[in-house]
């Protein structure tokens, strides 16, 4: 987030929302143990889409570079 600019403060708040997830299964009347969720979105979080959209533009932003990089060494 840092990379596009958006400031400490929100990325801190964004942090602490996911930090220390835990989520349990439901299945009919049984409940699993709960476990931490260390990757992903949360489910219905209005935040989940831009969050996603974030990464997936600066994963699609690095590979590029690195395709660019790698042709130049070719030549």
């Amino acid at each position: 987030m840092g990379y596009y600019g958006i400031p400490t403060k929100i990325i801190r708040i964004t942090k602490d929302l996911y930090d220390n997830t835990k989520c349990a299964v439901r299945d009919g009347d049984n409940i699993s143990q709960w476990f931490a969720v260390t990757t992903g979105v949360r489910q219905e979080c209005i935040m989940s889409p831009l969050l996603f959209a974030l990464i997936i533009e600066y994963v699609t932003r690095k590979l590029t570079i690195r395709k660019q990089q790698r042709n130049l060494r070719e030549k």
